[in-house]
């Protein structure tokens, strides 16, 4: 089948860059599970929301696309002799009927710098990385972050700095209250995983322990003993049976609470989400080496994708 381009977006705005030039963190996309509302991080602390129009969330479409600050128009500098209605070019700007022609609703920006987390204190800032999580009547977004940050030179001093803070988008009201967030994570916390419902909450990786959280649940499997080498955080950590350095890419779902992770070193690891009777309560985490036959020469793993239920793309460098 064919592809065809239906909006293109430009978030090239002086305003949002506020005068600098480069940035650490490159843009980040993120899709609501259930097709409501794309998210992007750009400038490392603008976070971008478009809502999709048609996404069956009621009257939401015509709330916002009756509003009188739309602020998504097509910009007529990109348009030329090859442009159509089906390929605009929209930016950040003032209001115009043509967004209707569109599969999106007005977009709106969320300020990072002035949102607050769960305590109340001002700002989610060091943005790592961030995720939908499902389960939710509204679009709800996890962040792992890191407002003091630190290095390995001052963790004698300074550790556990990264935190989780959770927030529900209300797309027609343009608010995102916090509604849950964890802190005293390890600084080396890189990644993290949604968990498909009815389970929900998030698997945070890091390079020595793997830790869940949802609300008041938790739970932590040590890979190695660098993972309370500078105090546990408060969390009480299972042992992993077999010491490793966890250096990885976001990793595969596979069936089920299973999720496939490649290694610097090529090796492949399955995390298994262990689930109570019930089936919506987190247990324990454990994880296994499984045999591949990637060669080694090619290099570690920089990407990963599953292709339909028995192959696995690996792209490496």
């Amino acid at each position: 089948d064919d592809i065809s381009t239906a909006a293109i977006f430009l978030f090239e705005d002086e305003e949002l860059q506020r005068g600098r030039v480069s940035w650490h963190m490159p843009p980040v996309l993120r899709v609501d599970p259930r097709r409501r509302c794309i998210a992007m991080l750009v400038y490392e602390s603008k976070l971008i929301i478009i809502p999709i129009r048609g996404s069956g969330e009621g009257d939401l479409d015509d709330d916002l696309l009756n509003e009188d600050d739309i602020l998504v128009q097509p910009n007529k500098k990109f348009k030329g002799d090859n442009a159509t209605a089906t390929g605009i070019v929209t930016k950040l700007g003032a209001s115009s009927s043509e967004i209707a022609q569109l599969g999106f609703l007005p977009s709106y920006v969320i300020d990072l710098d002035e949102a607050a987390d769960l305590r109340g204190a001002k700002g989610i800032k060091g943005v790592i990385d961030f995720t939908f999580l499902e389960g939710y009547y509204e679009p709800t977004l996890c962040f792992l972050h890191e407002n003091k940050r630190t290095w390995v030179g001052r963790l004698a001093v300074s550790h556990h700095t990264k935190m989780l803070s959770t927030i529900s988008l209300n797309l027609s009201q343009k608010r995102h209250p916090c509604i849950w967030g964890s802190g005293r994570l390890a600084h080396d916390c890189k990644h993290l995983v949604p968990l498909p419902a009815p389970v929900g909450g998030v698997v945070v990786v890091s390079s020595t322990a793997i830790m869940y959280r949802n609300h008041g649940q938790r739970c932590a499997l040590k890979l190695s003993d660098y993972a309370t080498a500078a105090g546990d955080g408060g969390h009480r950590f299972e042992t992993s049976e077999e010491s490793v350095l966890f250096d990885t890419v976001l990793p595969v779902r596979l069936d089920g609470y299973q999720f496939l992770f490649s290694l610097k070193n090529s090796e492949f690891h399955v995390l298994n989400i262990q689930l109570d009777a019930d089936g919506n309560t987190v247990k324990s985490l454990a994880v296994e080496k499984v045999e591949s036959v990637l060669d080694v020469s090619v290099g570690c793993a920089t990407t990963m994708s599953r292709m339909g239920q028995q192959h696995l793309f690996v792209g490496a460098r």
